[in-house]
């Protein structure tokens, strides 16, 4: 067993010294009132998550919004691109029916050199 030195153990006036400097119920619970209303409530918190909630909301309303309208100019402007190759493909078909009918005449008239010589 430990050799204990009664000759320096703490007197009543150290323990008094102590408690002194140690904090009471009372200066606990002024403390947990003091963070308390500094503390938010369930209330609060409701009332901040909802506005949180609303804010998103609106963001992403722009947000699909911005994204509907980018997304319409696209389509028109394929519908103008479409329209634009349309044209050509009908402008290609006339200048192919064209070229035949040129073909067919140089064919003709090739064959009309020939059975003249």
């Amino acid at each position: 067993m430990e050799n204990i030195d009664f000759n320096n153990l703490a007197t009543k006036d150290d323990i008094k010294a102590i408690r002194s400097e140690m904090a009471t119920k009372k200066d606990l619970k002024s403390e947990i009132g003091k963070v308390r209303q500094e503390m938010a409530t369930k209330q609060d918190l409701s009332r901040f998550f909802g506005k949180l909630d609303a804010k998103i909301d609106k963001i992403n309303d722009k947000l699909e919004n911005k994204i509907q309208e980018k997304f319409d100019q696209v389509l028109t402007s394929n519908d103008k691109q479409i329209k634009i190759l349309k044209e050509m493909r009908l402008e290609l078909a006339a200048h192919n029916a064209s070229y035949k009918r040129h073909d067919e005449k140089i064919d003709d008239i090739e064959k009309d050199i020939e059975d003249h010589e």
